[in-house]
């Protein structure tokens, strides 16, 4: 049978918390990593907006040679902005 220290016996044993100078290296390594990442998405990102802009302005014409081929047809019912094209 295994006997388990109370509350009491707990209460007497100090917490032994890691130094704070142990814990800065890490933190520092995390900190380095997060700006790392965050940098790395925040370029993606503008590299993702470019590459857009480009598509959109591909796009445009397309669109309006469409219209006219296809009189017809009419415009499209559906604004191309509400298609998700940024610009």
């Amino acid at each position: 049978m295994t006997i388990l220290p109370n509350a009491w016996q707990n209460a007497r044993t100090p917490c032994r918390a890691a130094p704070a100078h142990d814990a800065e290296p890490s933190l520092v390594r995390a900190f380095a990593t997060f700006t790392q990442a965050a940098v790395s998405l925040e370029k993606s990102y503008g590299q993702l907006q470019a590459e857009v802009a480009q598509l959109s302005g591909k796009l445009d014409p397309l669109l309006r040679r469409v219209v006219v081929l296809s009189p017809a047809v009419g415009p499209p019912s559906i604004p191309v902005q509400s298609l998700g094209v940024v610009r």
